[in-house]
């Protein structure tokens, strides 16, 4: 009887070895469902790349270019229930080469209503993306939404008159006609020459953000709508993204990657 009664309670604290292994037993990394009303955590990081087209820039002024910057940015995926909040600080370089802008709607022929343009700014973005997800296969997910934030300007943006007198300085990259004012002096290198300027814009003439009454803005809004995309989680702790959309200013694409930390939250 003893004997039996030894065997019973190996066999019962064998049983509840195992059920206590099975409990705590990692779930395998390709399993990548997530449960509905609970709440993964993904960190990563983003590249973002705007076009905005000449049509748009000759929406403020004539001739001018088509512009393209680059964005990096730091993201924090809060996903429930197949919708995502990501906030995310970016950083955004806004720098140009030297570029011929034509006051809207003035005659082109006269040399006074054109400018050379070269930006060094800057932008430092906090935003959120809303993304709610569609589900078209068990690690392919399509998505839809779009983000709001406000970016902080920094860096100099410089503007310069034009001559076509060869004396007034170097020639206008990408130009045969125009020559960058260096000083007052030349042909339009004059504030006679303009409408009631405040100043000469010569020498590599840096134009004063919105708080020292200039015209660049000092914060810049941040828009996107639509966006859409493919999210892709191959794996528990691993998610990517590829979107396109339309931001305020032009067209973008997104590539992200981000990891997983549910495994360490449990």
């Amino acid at each position: 009887m003893g004997g039996g009664r030894a065997l019973a309670v190996c066999i019962v604290s064998a049983t509840l070895a195992s059920a206590a292994h099975a409990q705590t037993k990692p779930e395998p990394l390709g399993d990548v469902a997530e449960q509905p009303g609970k709440t993964y955590l993904f960190v990563g990081a983003h590249y973002r790349g705007l076009v905005v087209p000449q049509f748009m820039v000759n929406v403020f002024s004539d001739a001018g270019a088509t512009f393209y910057s680059h964005t990096v940015g730091l993201e924090v995926d809060i996903r429930r229930n197949r919708f995502s909040i990501i906030p995310s600080i970016d950083y955004t370089d806004l720098g140009t080469d030297d570029t011929l802008f034509l006051d809207k709607g003035t005659d082109p022929a006269d040399a006074g209503n054109w400018a050379v343009v070269n930006s060094s700014l800057k932008t430092l973005f906090v935003s959120v993306d809303l993304l709610w997800s569609v589900p078209l296969a068990k690690s392919l997910d399509f998505e839809i939404g779009g983000a709001v934030g406000i970016g902080f300007v920094f860096g100099d943006l410089h503007i310069d008159w034009v001559s076509e007198d060869p004396a007034a300085g170097p020639p206008v990259a990408g130009s045969t006609r125009f020559y960058k004012c260096e000083a007052e002096g030349p042909s339009n290198c004059n504030r006679s020459d303009h409408r009631n300027p405040a100043v000469a814009k010569v020498g590599n003439y840096v134009e004063p953000n919105w708080f020292n009454g200039g015209g660049v803005p000092s914060v810049l809004p941040y828009l996107v709508l639509p966006e859409i995309g493919i999210r892709f989680k191959p794996l528990k702790v691993l998610e990517t993204r590829v979107g396109f959309g339309f931001a305020l200013g032009g067209f973008f694409f997104t590539v992200r990657g981000a990891f997983g930390l549910e495994p360490w939250l449990k």
